[in-house]
């Protein structure tokens, strides 16, 4: 099911890779030698036939009749078994099967991975730039500009891990960009230029249901919600895929940034000095209605599985938000820099730099975030208890030292090399997670007690359920800002008509990263772990602090063959490895970017998620020889791309050390590695041994490393046949038939990495996309 070549059904798929892009540009003088303008457009619209497996249930689970499970499904009140495992249509739950029709039918045979979706990513883009450029008078120009997008995309699959259509989300963004340019001749050789500019950013994030009153629908009251948060809850029911919306939808955000800056360039001698100041301001408006709809689980505790449980209405836990946290985030940059470009020998060039960099930390206005006071354990509103107002302190000896060379051995050769150091502007999403403590954001949790059993009808009540210690998201006082050290040596020799060889190393170091652990996570035991833990009143506190690394290094070698008798070459090759603490702040489908043991983070120091050993790219152009009447102004081009696959991390679905490791937010736990699981001829099936993993003992972690597992590489032929043909003495046609992945080949996905899913542990459920074809006309008049 997963070979490319049979992948899609012709009839039902013919349409599975549609792309549509139109684009045109004008320019020309307003005004002779004085004024000039330019105005382009363009606009795509695009079609992507997505697959993926999931499990639904059956069309006799459907009716009630579970007698395809095994094992028996209890009454949950009399604990007596219900006779052929049916359950009476009167237990079944009005709500349960309003929810039902949410699933689609089984499209493929057996109780699991038994429905391949078909749903169609939907994707248009706008964009408009325009730019007039007006000489005022010999020595001052003006320059104005104005760029305008829009995109509207619709994603089936909202999360990485979801595997169900019909719970994807909607994304609308609206941008505008424009600036003022001035620039004046001071002199011989001296240029001014002051710049003002302002970008608006604008995104809706919907959920797909987000115009669906789900309320009303099913006809309950606990989603009787604002329309802005309409939409299904997420529902969990154990041995199948999950539905709902997403949980962190909807998001609506507007970021305003306003900028001024004055550069200033002159030469003297040898030298060429560039200097200039740059100030930003950044101002953020956003809604994040995390777990407004609700969470709701079905385990089987009650009945013996997770569909009876459901089918009889009966969550066994239930998640649910309160919040009135709306984001207001006010941040200004202030850099500055010098440049000194100096030619002390006719074969040498040296550049030489400096930039000072200073970023506010970001501020609500109305000082709405709150965060843990360490010291004595209670939360506090920011600028209060000594608190700053954002959280951390401001970082102000942000100096970022530049060096480069450029040196011609020979006529045929040049060395360059270079050294950089680079910070990071910051992340406001790292400053918003103190918007997730009360009290402006709280969470309940309901389940089975002695108190009442929750149900469909009413999984929320107001009179139930508790509010647990609350998680926290807090930011070290100490965080200081990331840095990058990049540097480089470059050897290029060329072979005149032969071409061109390079040869170089390239590497990096990242100090200071950004990263998040668990500080109240307890030590692996048995016993609640509420009161085993370091803040008692408290679940989970993720401290976010600048104390990840990174490192990197590769070997570079190039080619390029210019055009010769028709033909025009471009490869490079790349070997390299990449290693760091954490790849990204956030966790995805290949790592979750958490400590399973927070108490020792130096222990996730591994390959990057997106470490590639190998990656080999050739580019070609070949002008097809002759006047004949299909060669003539003919060319062929393509791109060959081969690469390695990147790592990826086994986990543990459950807590299995009674940490607290219970999702990418605070960390999973890890299996054991018990023997050799790599595989000489691995298969989607089959891509590694998970054999070779167990379940570790409860109250322990596991020994598996982060990134350890290797996913498959990617290979792809792109190729293009244009011919450009002259319709006139002014007006060129150029025909373009385009084909990527020409081969077809099957370029699989990560493979699912649940080490207690015994069914899809090791196997891989999803490939990349298949061949597709395009077609492009361009005019020039």
């Amino acid at each position: 099911v997963l070979d490319a070549r049979n992948y899609f059904d012709p009839e039902e798929d013919k349409h599975k890779y549609i792309r549509n892009q139109f684009g045109f540009g004008l320019s020309g003088p307003v005004v002779r030698d004085q004024t000039y303008f330019f105005f382009s457009g363009d606009f795509l619209r695009e079609r992507l036939g997505l697959r993926r497996l999931g499990t639904v249930p059956t069309e006799l689970q459907r009716q009630g009749n579970l007698s395809e499970l095994e094992g028996p499904i209890y009454d949950p009140f009399t604990r007596m078994p219900f006779e052929g495992n049916i359950i009476p249509d009167e237990r079944l739950s009005p709500i349960a099967l309003g929810l039902l029709d949410t699933f689609p039918d089984p499209t493929q045979p057996g109780l699991s991975n038994n429905y391949l979706g078909h749903p169609v990513y939907r994707d248009r883009q706008d964009q408009l730039n325009v730019r007039v450029d007006h000489r005022l008078t010999g020595r001052d120009e003006l320059a104005l500009r104005y760029s305008y997008g829009y995109k509207d995309l619709y994603e089936p699959y909202s999360e990485d891990m979801a595997s169900l259509p019909g719970f994807g989300d909607f994304v609308k963004d609206r941008g505008h960009s424009a600036t003022i340019q001035y620039k004046r001749v001071l002199g011989a050789g001296a240029v001014n230029s002051l710049l003002f500019g302002f970008n608006r950013l604008e995104r809706n994030l919907m959920s797909e249901n987000s115009g669906t009153d789900v309320g009303q629908e099913l006809g309950v009251d606990w989603l009787d919600l604002d329309p802005r948060r309409y939409g299904y809850p997420s529902i969990t029911i154990a041995g199948y895929s999950k539905i709902g919306d997403a949980t962190n939808l909807p998001i609506l955000r507007a970021a305003d940034t306003y900028q001024a800056a004055d550069d200033i360039s002159f030469i003297r001698g040898r030298h060429m000095f560039k200097a200039g100041a740059e100030v930003r301001r950044l101002e953020l408006d956003s809604i994040l209605d995390l777990l407004v709809r609700g969470s709701l689980s079905f385990s089987g505790a009650l009945s013996g599985s997770g569909i009876s449980d459901f089918l009889l209405g009966y969550p066994s836990f239930g998640l649910q938000a309160q919040a009135d946290n709306p984001i207001m985030m006010r941040s200004t940059a202030i850099d500055f820099y010098f440049q000194d470009e100096w030619k002390p020998h006719p074969r040498l060039a040296l550049n030489l730099g400096l930039r000072y960099e200073y970023n506010t930390p970001p501020v609500d206005p109305d000082d709405r975030m709150s965060t843990l006071n360490p010291e004595t354990g209670e939360i506090v509103q920011v600028g209060t208890g000594g608190v700053s107002r954002s959280g951390i302190s401001p970082d102000s000896n942000n100096f970022a030292p530049r060096f480069g060379f450029a040196w011609s051995l020979d006529e045929k050769t040049v060395m360059r090399g270079g050294y950089g150091l680079y910070y990071d502007s910051g992340m406001l999403q790292v400053n918003t997670a103190q918007y997730f403590n009360p009290p402006l954001f709280n969470l309940r949790v309901f389940f089975p007690s002695a108190e009442g059993l929750p149900t469909l009808e009413d999984p929320f009540p107001s009179t139930g359920g508790l509010t647990p210690p609350p998680s926290l998201s807090v930011l070290s006082p100490d965080m200081v800002s990331s840095y990058v050290q990049h540097w480089n040596l470059n050897m290029q020799r060329s072979f005149g008509s032969g071409g061109a060889f390079s040869l170089a190393y390239a590497g990096s170091k990242g100090t200071r990263l950004v990263r998040s652990r668990d500080i109240n996570q307890p030590a692996p035991a048995e016993g609640y772990i509420q009161f085993r833990r370091p803040y008692p009143a408290y679940g989970n506190i993720l401290l976010v602090e600048s104390g990840a690394d990174s490192s990197y290094h590769s070997l570079q070698a190039g080619f390029n063959y210019p055009m010769f008798r028709g033909l025009s070459l471009w490869t490079a090759y790349t070997f390299s490895k990449s290693i760091d603490s954490a790849s990204s702040f956030l966790g995805n489908r290949a790592d979750p970017n958490f400590p399973q043991n927070s108490s020792n983070p130096g222990a996730e120091r591994a390959l990057s998620s997106f470490d590639t050993p190998h990656r080999f790219v050739l580019a070609y152009v070949y002008a097809l020889p002759g006047n004949g009447r299909w060669t003539r102004n003919t060319e062929f081009q393509g791109i060959v791309t081969l690469q390695s696959g990147h790592p990826c991390t086994p986990v543990l679905r459950f807590d299995n050390s009674n940490t607290g490791n219970t999702g990418q937010a605070s960390g999973l736990d890890r299996p054991n590695v018990i023997g050799s699981f790599g595989l000489s001829d691995p298969t989607p099936e089959r891509w590694f041994d998970a054999g070779a993993f167990e379940i570790p003992a409860p109250f322990t972690f596991g020994n598996a490393g982060r990134n350890i597992i290797r996913g498959p590489g990617y290979a792809s032929v792109d190729v293009s046949l244009s011919r450009r043909i002259a319709v006139s003495e002014k007006v060129d046609m150029k025909l373009e038939a385009q084909a990527f992945n020409l081969l077809n080949r099957t370029n699989f996905d990560l493979p699912e990495l649940n080490a207690d899913d015994p069914g899809t542990f090791g196997r891989i459920l999803s490939a990349k996309a298949a061949r597709q074809i395009q077609f492009a006309l361009r005019l020039s008049f």
